[in-house]
């Protein structure tokens, strides 16, 4: 009698609540047309040393950055055998990389490109993921030529500002530039210590991207936001800091003023392996500090010194290596072994200290900092050398897209 006194309406929502719902679902797609697009650069083939300059023309095409990839097409000079063209990642060809709109305003800058995407991608990545990136970007890998030259690809998210899933607005794609300084080869490449090194590199190259076009009405509607209010977009920037060191202490503050600070890193390299051809110039020294500490105000992260005590070693750096893991990626997925962060051999050290700025999971979440309250990294090695350290903080920048010109603000 209860089931027979029910509303039409009620016995739709439970037949859909039961997985019983035949109806034929609404069509909600917006778009019109989904295909890649090839874009070129200025110069067809740059050499080490040079600059590939592209000055994308998308139209009235959205760009899904994460679906778009950089085809690189890759001969050398030198190399006597295939291990004495060893790589990183593809990414060890560049050295700065430089987004910039149409009418000048930087967008996005990654210093020392190679050494970002040799941490912070490896520790932010997921496992299957970057198991599956290996081949087709040539990771760690000693370069096969069967003929005079490589096919590779690397992904435009490891460039920050296309790592979102948020398609980005034809507003800002139109006459985009995006700029690659090309490494040496020392840098980009190492040769076994018998062996011969490159000498010299060329790369032709194009970029694809992911492009979708809206149907009218919507494509309008954009066209009205972006003309009154602006678009909002918003990515991780990380902020590059260089100190070099001989002693055992090590103490500086990021000159950087920001209203969301993320995250910070800290990577330690000997200084003679930057730009040494018989070493990976993007791997970092085992683990070194004894003691490592970051103050933002009143506030310390971690509350005491995080301590290892000594030289990296097995029995020592568990507890190093399962903090900086839970900074990185809470759920610890990613290609870093704990063997990383103590290894001997030279060439496969990928340690480093990782910090979590946020309060909160929220994407809005993060630190102010200025010139009175700035970061502050306190350390101790545990033995002395001449040392390069890379820090990194990655901060949130806000870039409103209007019609005719951008705001961007850190």
């Amino acid at each position: 009698m209860y089931i027979n006194n029910m509303s039409s309406d009620t016995v739709s929502s439970l037949l859909n609540v039961n997985g019983l719902g035949y109806a034929m679902p609404p069509a909600l797609s917006v778009a019109t047309q989904r295909r890649m697009v090839r874009a070129f650069p200025q110069v067809t083939t740059s050499a080490n040393g040079g600059q590939i300059i592209y000055s994308l023309q998308t139209g009235d095409q959205l760009v899904y950055g994460p679906g778009s990839y950089m085809r690189i097409r890759l001969s050398m000079t030198g190399g006597s055998s295939d291990a004495d063209r060893h790589i990183d990642t593809i990414a060890s060809l560049f050295g700065r990389v430089t987004v910039s709109t149409r009418s000048g305003q930087e967008l996005c800058r990654v210093e020392d490109f190679s050494l970002y995407v040799s941490k912070h991608e490896r520790y932010t990545t997921p496992l299957a993921k970057w198991s599956r990136l290996s081949d087709p970007c040539v990771v760690n890998t000693d370069l096969d030529f069967a003929g005079d030259h490589i096919v590779a690809v690397m992904p435009l998210s490891w460039i920050p500002c296309f790592k979102n899933d948020t398609l980005l607005p034809s507003q800002l794609m139109e006459g985009l530039r995006i700029q690659f300084d090309l490494n040496t080869p020392a840098v980009a490449f190492r040769h076994a210590v018998a062996g011969t090194p490159v000498t010299a590199f060329t790369v032709t190259s194009n970029i694809h991207l992911d492009c979708t076009t809206l149907a009218d009405q919507f494509s309008r509607r954009i066209a009205e936001v972006s003309a009154s209010d602006g678009l909002v977009l918003l990515h991780k920037e990380p902020f590059h800091t260089i100190v070099n060191t001989t002693g055992t202490g090590l103490n500086f503050d990021v000159k950087k003023s920001c209203s969301k600070a993320v995250s910070f890193m800290v990577i330690s390299r000997e200084a003679d392996r930057v730009s040494s051809p018989t070493l990976n110039s993007q791997n970092s020294e085992s683990y070194p500090f004894s003691s490592m500490q970051c103050q933002v105000g009143s506030t310390f992260y971690p509350n005491s010194p995080l301590l290892q005590g000594g030289a990296p070693s097995k029995s020592i750096s568990r507890e190093v290596y399962y903090y900086v893991q839970s900074q990185c990626s809470g759920d610890f997925d990613n290609a870093i072994l704990y063997d990383r962060f103590y290894v001997t051999t030279t060439n496969e050290n990928f340690a480093m200290f990782c910090q979590k700025l946020t309060d909160s999971s929220d994407v809005m979440s993060g630190l102010v900092l200025n010139n009175s309250r700035a970061l502050i990294c306190n350390a101790t090695f545990h033995s002395t050398a001449d040392r390069r350290v890379d820090a990194y903080l990655m901060h949130l920048r806000l870039v409103r897209v209007f019609s005719n010109n951008t705001t961007i603000r850190d």
